[in-house]
């Protein structure tokens, strides 16, 4: 019986960890990469469409 609660926990815990994660896409669900990182939490993945993507001036990405 430990053996299962311990298999059931162990469980619950690694599917809580994959629903956790999103997969964010630029620039249908954010304008700009930098938005979409903004927006990402720990185990997101950030997307970006095909093409040539421009900043601001000497605007570069910040990962934090």
């Amino acid at each position: 019986m430990r053996r299962f609660i311990a298999s059931l926990i162990g469980a619950s815990l690694l599917l809580a960890e994959t629903v956790s994660a999103a997969t964010i896409n630029v620039p249908s669900d954010h304008p700009t990469i930098q938005a979409a990182i903004d927006a990402a939490v720990n185990g997101d993945e950030v997307v970006v469409a095909p093409g040539t993507w421009t900043g601001t001036g000497d605007n570069v990405i910040d990962f934090r």
